[in-house]
């Protein structure tokens, strides 16, 4: 009986050994929407997954989103407004939790973002306030909402691009606020006092005073050389104040196009950005949005990313360079096969390869040695050539009269001998 005890807590403890934290999120959404999710672990976390720990990658790039995330009674709370298409990655690092012994591990989720008929951002994606205030905004085609709150409802509808602003009272420490359309989304709100001891991570935007609000934290676009590229940037008013003296500050390669300067509470302004360059390279600012509410100055920062290509560069951003069989030149190399823009950063080289230039200081590192020789050679030629010159040199005149009466001595001694 004993030993049976021991090989069940034995296999227990390996069991919880195997648990691993499970992250509770769809793999599809619209863009546009708000992906509400948990995260759970055997037995207790025992640090709160913080902001940091997260990140968002495209591929390799890493993306960025307005997220946040809240542990409560053992559960972590998340959301993130996916506020652009595309293929993205999840991953939350260095989650700690003990099922009977101290465990790390991270998580990755795979989530696809695309473009529906049906989109609608709520923010937040979790309730933690003494004034709880919900914003729905309806990105998509007219439709009809309703939602419940302590067991009262109310429906309404929706226009395209309408915001709407939901404020309630709790009446529990923890609750949902649920919200019906095109599919059901359950927001968690969680009512406690704040010198309560549990966790909380608020967002940049709940520590500020401002109700402007972005659909897009970043622009990251790839063009030929003259290429205009047009983006832009939708901006809400989510607060009961005028939002005014809005600008976005000028860079070189950036053309703004910015109608008015101001925002009515409940609405929406959208600028319009062209992006062009002579110039073939990497450019990255981080550009600021400045505005004022309530009498108060504030700057956001933007982000914004060009990558200006050769004339006839393939611009792929849905696949990968591998996936395309190619390699990823570094930004120094040329492709000498067909040069393709893809998720990574740098230009992709399909059916060729990447050249490394050969600069001028390769074959100067020797230049010292080839100089050393080139003097050693004039130095002994000119020895020799003064060698030379100095045997061939003329006789003067005593030197020529000695050795002419020389040779006159040895005729006339010879003459004699031969009588």
């Amino acid at each position: 009986m004993k030993k049976e005890a021991i090989v069940i807590l034995f296999l227990l403890s390996i069991s919880f050994c195997l648990a691993e934290p499970v992250f509770n999120i769809k793999s599809d959404y619209s863009t546009g929407e708000t992906a509400i999710a948990t995260i759970t672990a055997p037995g207790n976390f025992t640090k709160a997954i913080q902001k940091s720990d997260i990140q968002f990658f495209e591929g390799k790039r890493q993306a960025f989103f307005d997220y946040d995330i809240i542990l409560y009674n053992n559960t972590h709370y998340f959301y993130v407004s996916l506020q652009r298409q595309g293929n993205f990655t999840i991953k939350i690092n260095n989650i700690l939790y003990n099922p009977g012994t101290l465990q790390s591990s991270n998580i990755e989720k795979n989530i696809s973002v695309k473009d529906s008929n049906n989109s609608i951002s709520i923010m937040p994606g979790f309730i933690n306030s003494l004034n709880p205030e919900i914003t729905i905004f309806n990105k998509a085609k007219n439709q009809t909402i309703s939602y419940t709150y302590n067991n009262v409802s109310e429906t309404l509808t929706l226009q395209q691009l309408q915001i709407k602003k939901i404020q309630f009272t709790p009446n529990q420490e923890f609750s949902y606020f649920t919200i019906k359309s095109y599919q059901d989304f359950s927001i968690p709100v969680i009512y406690t006092n704040l010198n309560q001891n549990y966790s909380i991570n608020s967002t940049p935007n709940q520590q500020l005073n401002f109700t402007l609000r972005l659909d897009k934290q970043t622009i990251i676009v790839s063009a030929n050389k003259s290429q205009i590229l047009r983006e832009n940037i939708t901006l809400f008013n989510v607060g009961d104040n005028n939002i005014t003296n809005i600008t976005l500050a000028n860079l070189s390669y950036i053309k703004i196009n910015l109608t008015q300067d101001s925002i009515y509470p409940g609405s929406v302004l959208v600028i319009n950005l062209e992006l062009s360059s002579e110039k073939q390279g990497f450019f990255y600012e981080n550009t600021t949005i400045n505005f004022i509410e309530n009498n108060t100055n504030y700057s956001i920062p933007f982000p914004i990313a060009l990558y200006v290509l050769e004339p006839g560069t393939i611009i792929e951003q849905t696949k990968t360079c591998a996936e395309l069989q190619g390699n990823i030149c570094l930004s120094s190399q040329t492709c000498n096969g067909t040069s393709s823009f893809t998720r990574e950063i740098g230009i992709c080289c399909t059916g060729g390869s990447c050249i490394s230039p050969v600069t001028a200081e390769e074959p100067s590192s020797y230049g010292w040695l080839w100089g050393v020789i080139i003097f050693i050679v004039l130095a002994a030629a000119g020895f020799f050539v003064y060698r030379k010159v100095k045997k061939s040199k003329p006789k003067d005149a005593e030197q020529a009269i000695a050795e002419k009466s020389k040779l006159y001595e040895k005729k006339i001694s010879g003459g004699i001998e031969r009588v």
